[in-house]
């Protein structure tokens, strides 16, 4: 049996390395205004997406775990 798949709970996640956490802030902001312009929702639109939201370090540390346990 196979469960139906609810593919709208799907989240796309962008994660930046150490190397760039001086610019995190920086760039959470550019991302999240991006529906704001209409460059920006041009690509948007393009992705598929409406918009990206800012996730805790706590929740991205559980979607990672998941996934990791997901992939045996």
């Amino acid at each position: 049996m196979v469960p139906d798949s609810q593919i709208s709970v799907i989240h796309h996640s962008l994660l930046a390395g150490p190397s760039l956490l001086q610019r995190r802030a920086e760039m959470q902001n550019l991302l999240t205004a991006m529906s704001t312009t209409e460059k920006g929702k041009g690509v948007l639109n393009s992705l598929g997406f409406s918009g990206w939201t800012v996730v805790d370090d706590e929740e991205m540390e559980f979607m990672i775990d998941l996934m990791d346990t997901l992939m045996i």
